[in-house]
């Protein structure tokens, strides 16, 4: 009996199967390359819309404000830091007095408190007009602005919105301006604290629209003039949103 001389250790073992291959990428011919959309790469990429910048719109009073705060301590010492300077930067020009050096002190008090009455009586007034929809929708007829028809009771509470919420710094910038343009500016922590008793006062008062009334009636009607001329440029105009 021939048997193979091969052993079972000896035998070749078969191949191992292969994996299935996977086709060639097919190339686009020269046909379907020219029929093939040219912005499907933007399509098929995600890309965030980029809004064109809007241009920035600056209002009047941001740019007197700016305008403002431009000024440096070598145009004050050029100019002597005179009357004149100060005028030029608050729209003063044509202030026709000064306050002698004598009555510097007692004359930025009594600036204060008109710079205070004037301010408040027009965050109030602007505040009842803001509450109006005849005044919101430009409505001819008076019966349409409830402003006009309002009670003592509704002012009082405005005036007291007003004191509460009135700001230290741009009415410490009106007093500067205004004072500076007089030639009385001498501010003071006294100053400061006194103001701010004055208008708490007044806040508390049974009526803050009679209490406030009978501070402006102690204040030199020349102070309130100038404070008011001040306030009604054109770059302050809003004083809501300077002063509250």
């Amino acid at each position: 009996m021939d048997m193979s001389c091969e052993s079972l250790f000896t035998l070749t073992p078969p191949a191992a199967p292969r994996r299935k291959q996977r086709p060639a990428k097919r190339h686009l011919s020269m046909e379907n390359q020219e029929n093939q959309d040219p912005d499907i790469n933007r399509k098929l990429t995600f890309s965030p819309e980029v809004k064109a910048e809007e241009p920035l719109v600056v209002s009047s009073a941001d740019s007197e404000q700016q305008e403002q705060q431009k000024c440096t301590f070598h145009q004050l010492t050029r100019d002597g830091g005179s009357v004149q300077f100060w005028r030029s930067l608050s729209g003063l020009q044509d202030c026709g007095w000064t306050v002698p050096a004598t009555q510097r002190r007692s004359a930025f008090w009594k600036l204060l408190k008109a710079a205070v009455c004037v301010i408040l009586e027009k965050c109030a007034s602007h505040l009842n007009k803001k509450n109006c929809l005849g005044c919101i929708f430009e409505m001819g007829g008076q019966l349409s602005h409830s402003c006009l028809s309002e009670d003592v009771q509704h002012f009082d509470q405005l005036l007291k919105d007003a004191c509460h919420n009135l700001k230290i710094v741009p009415l410490l910038n009106t007093c500067l301006y205004v004072g500076a343009s007089l030639g009385c500016f001498c501010l003071n922590q006294n100053n400061i604290i006194s103001i701010g008793k004055m208008i708490q006062k007044i806040s508390n008062a049974w009526s803050p629209i009679a209490e406030l009334k009978k501070v402006r009636e102690l204040c030199p009607q020349q102070y309130i003039s100038i404070a008011e001329k001040y306030l009604a440029q054109s770059g302050l105009e809003n004083v809501l949103d300077t002063f509250l």
